[in-house]
């Protein structure tokens, strides 16, 4: 069981862009409770793993609120339907917790089944229906002879029907990933394919340990326009964007990144990603430093390039006057783990 105590105050706020009246509405247990909401304060408190498990021989099922990631996306992570983080998220230690039944089944030839079953409620009366809940089912094999994963995912995911597929390859040049994804959507009936492919590796610079990475991205639902505004987006995009489970405008995406050892208590981490059609970037830089067995502190710094109106710097809107500019941020981050 997991508590969460939350808040935000800025002079500009706007509270009911954050939230609405209860942040579980559309799960199944009600289980946060919003403490302030105005124009300059929004706080709340959530129990944000509450959950049981049930283990039998090689079957495990889980029921409650937990966390759930499938795919091997390092920035981006298409078959990642669950709760999924931006690819601009800070820490990403800490997942949040859905209301589902989950379970994993071992087979003998060392194969994995996994499921879910994730009820949620129904915009228009906050019940729970079927065509508002997601489940799906996973097989992981691992090939011995070749040091190949491959990953078959089915999912029903509200108006969608999904299909992934995932090979993943060690060799001595890194270790490779793909990631493919069909969907189909019963209410724009339309099918969209979307893609991933990365890789990385690690290795000795001066004496330090470090891991380099790159990754292309397709986004089958983005906009094919070069420069686009936010009101053009297609629709079953701002759905998604809407839900949390795609946060990417365009179709064609890059990320390139390192994490190296400075010393063995700090680390640095750096990542570029980049909008192949409009031509903005991200950089984000982050250092790790441990303090302590418990303690660990986090400096992060995000800064967009690009033309006004592109995506990194904030995407422009034809019938709103207000004109957004995204600018660069830093955050100081503390986690203090508890010793029991």
């Amino acid at each position: 069981m997991d508590y969460q105590l939350s808040g935000i105050r800025s002079s500009n706020l706007n509270a009911s862009q954050l939230n609405q009246s209860n942040p579980d509405r559309f799960a199944l247990l009600r289980l946060s409770q919003t403490l302030a909401d105005s124009s300059t304060d929004f706080s709340q408190q959530r129990i944000d793993r509450l959950n049981a498990t049930f283990r039998h021989r090689n079957d495990t099922i889980t029921f409650g609120r937990q966390a759930l990631s499938w795919g091997n996306g390092l920035v981006f992570n298409p078959l990642d339907r669950i709760n999924p983080f931006a690819p601009n998220q800070i820490d990403k230690s800490y997942k949040p917790g859905v209301d589902m039944l989950s379970g994993q089944k071992s087979l003998r030839n060392d194969d994995q089944l996994s499921w879910f079953i994730l009820p949620k409620r129904a915009t228009f009366n906050e019940k729970v229906t079927y065509d508002a809940s997601s489940f799906g089912i996973k097989w992981y094999h691992f090939s011995p002879n070749s040091n190949r994963d491959f990953q078959w995912l089915l999912l029903k995911d509200e108006q969608e029907q999904l299909f992934g597929w995932q090979l993943t390859e060690n060799s001595d040049y890194g270790l490779w990933n793909l990631d493919l994804l069909w969907s189909y959507d019963q209410t724009y009936r339309k099918n969209t394919l979307s893609a991933l492919l990365n890789w990385q590796n690690s290795l000795s610079i001066f004496d330090r340990q470090t891991v380099l990475f790159g990754e292309l991205f397709y986004n089958g639902y983005g906009s094919a326009l070069t420069h686009t505004m936010a009101d053009n987006l297609p629709s079953r995009l701002v759905d998604l964007q809407a839900a949390g489970k795609l946060f990417s405008t365009h179709r064609y995406y890059s990320a390139i990144g390192a994490s190296a050892e400075i010393y063995p208590l700090l680390n640095i981490n750096a990542t570029l990603i980049s909008n192949w059609q409009d031509k903005s970037q991200l950089l984000a830089l982050e250092l790790i430093y441990s303090v302590s067995d418990n303690d660990q502190w986090l400096l992060s710094w995000q800064q967009p390039f690009g033309q006004r109106g592109s995506e990194f710097m904030g995407l422009q809107s034809a019938t709103s006057p207000n004109r957004q500019n995204n600018s660069g941020s830093v955050a100081l981050q503390w986690q203090h783990y508890f010793s029991y």
